[in-house]
Order: C-alpha cells, then structure tokens, then sequence
C-alpha cells in the first residue's frame, strides 16, 4: 500500500499506514531541520510506518542514525511512540547488514528503547515530517558525514555564539577482540556542567535533565551477550556483575542509576564512567572497516539551549581510543640536538621538523593530529611548549587557525566575523597575521558610519565591515581587487 499524502493531527483517530521505499527514498523532518532520507534495505522492510489505536507509534527507518529521548515527561495525549531504526554498513560476509540497538533493556536486548512526544505527522508521498509535544520532551540527534545536528525547536538559536554550557560524552575502545571467543570493551564518560546559581530546575522552571542512550550494531556483537556497569574513573574492570541490554539513563530512572539532571552552581560538574563489554555473534570473528559498531548520545533538554553538539554523540570503531600518539623525527634532529649544546643567546638553534600520529584518528597519509600538544624537552629540566596551528583548505585557499581537535581531512565549517576582517589594496608584509586571502570588492552596503563589503574570493564569500572612511580612503568599489586579512584568533568552529 503506497500513500501518496496523510496528515493526522492526532486527535483520537484511528489509521493504519505504511510505506516500503525498496528503491526510492523519502526525507525526515523532525520538528524543525530535514535529518535524513528513510531507505529501506530491503523490499521486506517498510522504511515507515504509522499506526495507532493505541497507542499511537511511527516506525522509520533512517538511512544515517537518528537517535530520539525524553529528556522529561512528555504530553501524554495526543503524543505518539518515534522508533527509529539505523541499519548497520557492516555485517559478516555474505550476510545483509542488520539493525544497531540503541536502549535496549535487559528482558528485551535485542528490541531499541523508543520515544515519545510526536505529534501532527504528516507524510506527502516524498517527505514525513513530525512535530513535537509543547513542553519540548522529546530530543532529537541526527548523525551524518556533516557531523550532529539537533532537531527539536530552537535549532537556530545562536548557532555562532560561543558555547556557554557544553555537556560531553566520550567513548574510548580499551579493548579490541583478537578471536571469535575474545570480547570488544569501551567506556563512555559523561561530564555535565553546573548551571549558574540560583537556576529554577523545579517543576515550574527550566527542563534540566539529561538522557543518555548507548547502542551497538547487532550485525557484528551477539544481543544476548554483554553487558555494563557504572564505575569509577578511569576503571576498565566492573566493581560487580554487569547489567544486560544497553545503557539507557533518563529522568524516570534516576532513581534506579544515576542522576543525569544537571548540577546548579556552586555544586561541582557532574561526571560518570561507564564500562561496556560486548561479544560477537555467532559466525563473525573480527571487527569490520571504520565504520561505527558503537554509539553513546548524550541528550542534552531543549530548555538548556545547549549549541555545540559535536560532542554530544561519540562513536567506536576497529581501533583502541586514547593510544599514545607517535613522533617521528627528520634528519635535521641530530643536528638540532647538537647545536642546542652550543648555544648561545641570540644564536640561531636551527630548525626541528617532526611528524605526530595517533592511532586513535583516522588520517590520510602521515599527517598529525590537529589536536596535538607538543612540548620540548630541553637540558636542565627546560620545558617549551610548542604552539600549534592547523591549516583549513578552503575555495578562497589555506587558512591558518589554531590547534584543532579534529582528524585530517575532517570537513569543519569557520565563522569569521565580519569585524574581524581587514582590507588591504596591496600584499601586506611583516605582518603578525597569518591569512591573507586575495577577492575582489563585490557589494558595498553603507550602514550608518559603517560598511559591509562583500567579497569574492576565488568563489567563496567573505564579508568585511569597515568604516566609510575606510571605504572612501581605499575608493573601494565592485570590481577592485584587495586582499582580505584575518588573524587565526579571529577563528571560531560550529
């Protein structure tokens, strides 16, 4: 049965509806931003499902994962059950890749924890869209080769302004099967900060509590196996038997766990450690490629308005976490050292050149790691740390910024304002800026005792405000070639 348009507002009617998408697809929209076509992996499978009656719940399937929570008690009526499906790119060999679990509980390990709060679902024949229930309840996490995205309401509050409240969770593989018997271990750490003193987290203030939903990919570990605790920093070791199914924290079980509702000042940030083990299913003996076999989504309340989620969802792969990185030296190591005992004061030491690599990090070729800290090790116990930049490749070319904790090759968006722009009608020199870009004037926009200058620069816009005196003192104009200047401070990341 193939719909081609429904809208159910959810006021106690009764409908059944679903849609296989074998070949086609169709998009997601949850509450506010389109998440991710739902794909069906096979034509037994429908990629959505509706139905209720009672109670009522929507079925998808997501073709990257779509990770749904309640962050508090949602409307009980007329909200609807989300469960969401992410098949896995893995699975043994001649076998079709099955489901990750997310939530599971210990009587059902094998079935995902749903969600609730969805309300006036609509479904075109291309696009399904969802809203969700007034008090904000339910939280949304989509993952995609662009990074985190949250759904719910209020997605574009401050999404340049610095971050002023970030909760964390970090997952860290400690141990890597070597047989089809051994078993796959990670942590998962959670850290939450305290909110300013005097925050109103009762039952007329803010939403302050936290989920936490932890899953794995059922193609490769076995549901009926493995299990996690809750234990002290840094322990690899449970301090007692381990809980079956997946870790799922909320607020209607704080009680049984822990409390994920944040602290409020002057109390100290609230940090958790989780141990996971897992073992493989019958018929796989080794872990896949690089694809993700385990996930952790720290769900952080929509009333928080928490705007950097990049580490709000962390993965496990094939490689062990937190591996100590390696440093391989050039040639101009030996010489380096044995000028260091020589040298005098105003004398040049010659130049160090070395390559850091993580194992932690995917990277391409023998780049470093972009998060890298360095320090020299000097004679007498002399300590110099070594600043560290990292090089964007962009349309309008390299840019200089500062350490950044991300891989080679990983795709990052830089906000550079407006003010922090310079203008230069010739190729400055012996400046302490390090980029540089050339543009030609395209647009000139007087506001006031101000201008906003727009730029092309080799096909990426840039915009510079400066003051009309500026602009008359340089007789800007469209079509005046200048070149752009930008301090690596003036660098943020979203």
């Amino acid at each position: 049965m193939q719909l081609k348009r429904i809208v159910i507002m959810m006021f106690g009617a009764v409908a059944t509806f679903s849609e296989a998408s074998a070949s086609g697809t169709a998009t997601l929209v949850p509450m506010d931003e389109p998440a991710t076509p739902l794909v069906s992996p096979s034509a037994n499978v429908q990629a959505i499902q509706y139905n209720f009656g009672g109670p009522p719940a929507i079925s998808l399937v997501t073709a990257t994962p779509l990770l749904c929570a309640n962050t508090a008690a949602p409307v009980s009526n007329p909200a609807a059950v989300i469960s969401t499906t992410y098949y896995s790119a893995n699975g043994s060999v001649g076998a079709a890749p099955l489901p990750f679990v997310f939530g599971a509980s210990s009587a059902s390990p094998g079935t995902s924890a749903t969600a609730s709060g969805a309300t006036s679902i609509g479904y075109n024949g291309s696009t399904v869209q969802f809203s969700g229930d007034p008090l904000d309840a339910l939280v949304c996490y989509g993952l995609d080769a662009n990074g985190v995205h949250a759904m719910s309401r209020h997605l574009f509050d401050g999404d340049f302004d610095p971050a002023v409240f970030n909760s964390t969770v970090a997952l860290s593989v400690f141990h890597v099967p070597a047989s089809s018997s051994d078993y796959y271990a990670y942590t998962v750490d959670v850290t939450i900060p305290p909110l300013p003193a005097n925050t109103n987290c009762g039952a007329n203030g803010l939403d302050c509590n936290f989920a936490l939903v932890e899953g794995y990919d059922t193609s490769v570990f076995a549901t009926g196996s493995g299990g996690w605790c809750l234990a002290n920093a840094g322990a690899q070791q449970c301090p007692a038997s381990t809980t079956a199914g997946d870790i799922n924290v909320n607020y209607a079980n704080f009680g049984t766990t822990v409390s994920l509702a944040a602290p409020i000042a002057p109390a100290a940030a609230k940090q958790y450690h989780f141990v996971v083990f897992r073992s493989f299913k019958s018929g796989v003996a080794t872990l896949p490629g690089s694809a993700p076999v385990a996930m952790a989504a720290l769900f952080s309340p929509a009333d928080l308005g928490e705007n950097k989620l990049d580490d709000n969802i962390a993965i496990g792969n094939n490689t062990l976490a937190n591996a100590a990185p390696s440093v391989v030296q050039d040639s101009n190591y030996t010489t380096f050292v044995a000028q260091l005992a020589s040298l005098q004061e105003n004398t040049d030491s010659g130049t160090l050149t070395f390559d850091i690599s993580d194992s932690d990090t995917v990277e391409p070729g023998a780049g470093p790691n972009l998060g890298a800290a360095v320090t020299l090790n000097l004679p007498n116990g002399i300590q110099v740390p070594v600043p560290t930049t990292c090089t964007l490749t962009s349309a309008a070319g390299e840019l200089q910024v500062p350490k950044l904790a991300a891989a080679v090759g990983a795709n990052v968006r830089a906000y550079i304002r407006s003010r922090d722009v310079m203008l230069s009608l010739q190729p400055p020199q012996d400046i302490s800026a390090l980029n540089v870009l050339a543009g030609k004037v395209v647009q000139i926009a007087p506001s006031g005792a101000q201008a906003d200058v727009r730029l092309d620069c080799s096909g990426a816009t840039l915009m510079a405000r400066l003051t009309t005196k500026s602009v008359q003192r340089l007789a800007l104009a469209p079509g005046r070639p200048v070149f752009a200047v930008i301090k690596s401070v003036s660098f943020e990341r979203s």
